[in-house]
C-alpha cells in the first residue's frame, strides 16, 4: 500500500487526504501515518502552504481551493 500511496503522489496534481483513503480503500489516519513515514524515509517532503500567499505561490495549481492552509506533498525524485 506504501507503494501504491507513493504512485498517487507522484502523479496527482493535488492531493487530498479523504481522497486518497478513498482511493487505497482506508483511513485518512493511516494516510497521514504513511505520509509521514514516507518523510522519515526521505522519499517525499512535507510542503507547508499558508493561507494568506496562494496568488503568489508557485504551488498554486497543485494545491486544491479547499485546501488553503493545509500541507503538500512533493516527491523528491532521485535525479
Amino acid at each position: 500500500m506504501l507503494q501504491q500511496l507513493l504512485e498517487e503522489i507522484k502523479h496527482e496534481d493535488s492531493l487530498d487526504i479523504k481522497r486518497l483513503a478513498d482511493h487505497l480503500n482506508t483511513s485518512p489516519e493511516m494516510i497521514m501515518a504513511m505520509l509521514e513515514h514516507l518523510v522519515r524515509m526521505g522519499v517525499i517532503e512535507k510542503v507547508e502552504c499558508c493561507a494568506q500567499a496562494c496568488e503568489g505561490c508557485s504551488l498554486i495549481d497543485q494545491c486544491a481551493s479547499t485546501n488553503k492552509g493545509s500541507a503538500l506533498w512533493e516527491y523528491k525524485s532521485k535525479e
